[in-house]
């Protein structure tokens, strides 16, 4: 070997461009493609779980109605909203009741009476009713609805004492 043939072996044995560029683009993608792999085994029971939930709260038939045994505990939610619907009735008949079931729920999720108790009559004062008697059944609480009558606080020109 002379030392004028060592360029020229030197320029024949180092890859070209185009060949690095294969070699990178063959690595990224092998690279690219583990990565994927790796985040859908991991991803996968996540998703499955997550559909799952999702599934069972929506637990819906074709017709998109909702599944009345799904969830057959009633809901402390609409008897908050029977006592705003029932507060025009009451005002302009003077009377109406409201049952509160024993096994109402919030949320889903069972809650002690008394809470719930407080959480209607919050409900109640705020539409301006009042509860003026009150019935225990198996069944749940029957309460007399009746208009919040003027008390103290309703004239503001009367001086308290």
């Amino acid at each position: 070997m002379t030392p004028s043939t060592l360029p020229a072996l030197a320029a024949a044995s180092s890859p070209s461009s185009t060949q690095v560029a294969v070699v990178v683009a063959d690595v990224q993608g092998s690279v690219l493609v583990r990565s994927f792999l790796i985040a859908v085994v991991v991803m996968a029971p996540v998703w499955v779980l997550v559909r799952k939930r999702v599934t069972r709260s929506h637990a819906t038939d074709d017709s998109g109605e909702v599944d009345p045994d799904a969830d057959a505990a009633p809901r402390l939610e609409d008897v908050i909203a029977e006592v705003s619907r029932l507060a025009p009735e009451v005002r302009a008949t003077g009377s109406a009741t409201l049952t509160v079931p024993a096994d109402v729920t919030v949320d889903g999720r069972a809650v002690d009476s008394g809470t719930v108790d407080a959480l209607v009559r919050d409900s109640l004062r705020r539409s301006g009713l009042v509860a003026a008697a009150e019935i225990d059944t198996p069944q749940g609480r029957t309460l007399e609805l009746r208009p919040l009558g003027p008390g103290p606080d309703a004239d503001p020109d009367r001086t308290r004492t």
